[in-house]
């Protein structure tokens, strides 16, 4: 009730969901140069080589479900 009856709070989360957001891009940035980065060759090969590797259906919804959350994180505070 405090959120839908006060002002500005809508820009709060807004601001909120936008430091979260930069705060995993940086998260994905610094886990890529942990990890070494991807093998430009290997990539470049699947590129022309491509098959759907054995249980990617799970990786596929991981990935589906990482992003409609950020989403929903987005779009559902309107």
């Amino acid at each position: 009730m405090y959120c839908y009856f006060s002002k500005g709070v809508y820009s709060k989360v807004e601001k909120g969901i936008t430091v979260c957001i930069f705060g995993i891009i940086l998260a994905f940035y610094a886990t890529l140069v942990a990890s070494g980065g991807p093998d430009w060759g290997e990539m470049g090969y699947s590129v022309v080589h491509w098959s759907f590797p054995e249980a990617s259906l799970t990786t596929a919804l991981a990935y589906i479900s990482t992003n409609a959350a950020v989403t929903s994180g987005i779009y559902g505070t309107q």
